[in-house]
């Protein structure tokens, strides 16, 4: 079934494919108001025999679930334009999975009500796993149109920053408009600084893409990638020693993260440091062989390596691990203009 942004004509749907790395999606969303509601009258109808097939496996399993959506359609039996049951239906089918039907039911409710929060924060977040990411945000503007919610407005920023990678290789500037929006309405959002961050230095701004990086490990420290993405950038300005503090504080956060252990290999192999780098270079291909295929050859019979495998920018989330120690000099948040 085509989505369609509110009071507006269709667009173009949003490439299906897999997000381009260097977002992690949060979980489903939760979505405006109550779950389940209770009415004050007793619906005139024997329900030991109702059907209720059509709510899909995951209600049917789950005795709550498949006990509300029962009263709900039993509602809608005797008053078919009873708003609440068709939010409410919308809410089940979309925490079963059944996105048709949680759209079908959220639609009804806001063809019913066009300034019922919880049926457009719904198909918002149908949109949304569905990886139509453009079409969610406008969902989502329009309920923050009618009420300010930080759910809606981090549900917003979560959809925006999705878009950006989404266009980020054929419109780069387009990206970055998303991911300053969704500073705008979340102005603590981590994942939208990194992005910003792996957006200017692509674009080798790098003062700008450092400030976005310091902001990033400032709301989340433990974020490896940032740590090592500015090691990547001093590396490039020739400051090795804060590269290379970098990169320690990448592994610091994940010591599995091949990246970050090749480029300390390859810096300290810059830096004539050559027990280290052998080091730190093994280490890489015992977690990731693939990575470092091109060098690991070289380095087993402890040889200097000719074409060490340039450090690149990270753009993945990964898991993290536990972190000894982090960047402890204070952030200062600079003015949106020194960001953007």
């Amino acid at each position: 079934m085509a989505i369609q942004s509110p009071h507006v004509a269709q667009r173009r749907p949003a490439h299906r494919n897999r997000l381009v790395p260097g977002s992690r999606l949060l979980g489903p969303d939760p979505t405006a108001g109550p779950v389940f509601m209770t009415y004050g009258q007793a619906v005139q109808r024997d329900a030991k025999g109702f059907n209720i097939a059509g709510c899909g496996r995951q209600i049917e399993g789950h005795p709550a679930m498949s006990r509300a959506a029962e009263k709900f359609f039993e509602v809608l039996s005797l008053e078919p334009d009873n708003i609440s049951s068709h939010q409410n239906l919308g809410t089940l089918y979309l925490a079963a999975g059944d996105f048709v039907k949680a759209l079908e039911h959220s639609e009804k409710a806001y063809k019913l009500d066009p300034r019922s929060t919880e049926a457009m924060s719904t198909i918002g977040a149908v949109c949304r796993q569905q990886g139509n990411f453009q079409v969610a945000a406008d969902w989502y503007r329009a309920v923050l149109r009618l009420s300010h919610c930080e759910t809606t407005a981090l549900n917003l920023a979560i959809s925006l920053i999705n878009h950006g990678l989404q266009i980020k290789a054929s419109d780069p500037k387009g990206a970055i408009r998303c991911y300053r929006e969704a500073l705008v309405n979340c102005p603590s959002n981590a994942n939208a600084y990194y992005n910003l961050g792996v957006s200017y230095a692509e674009m080798h701004k790098y003062d700008k893409a450092l400030i976005n990086y310091q902001l990033t490990v400032h709301f989340d420290p433990r974020c490896a990638e940032a740590y090592n993405n500015m090691g990547v950038i001093f590396k490039e300005q020739e400051n090795l020693e804060k590269a290379l503090k970098y990169y320690h504080l990448a592994i610091q956060c994940n010591p599995r993260f091949a990246q970050s252990l090749n480029n300390l290999g390859v810096a300290y192999t810059t830096s004539g440091r050559l027990t280290e780098a052998f080091e730190y270079l093994a280490r890489a291909v015992s977690v990731a062989p693939n990575y470092v295929s091109g060098s690991a050859s070289h380095w087993a019979e402890k040889t200097n390596v000719e074409t060490p495998l340039r450090p690149r920018h990270t753009t993945t989330w990964v898991g993290f691990f536990g972190i000894t120690e982090i960047w402890r000099r204070p952030v200062v948040r600079p003015s949106l203009k020194d960001i953007w």
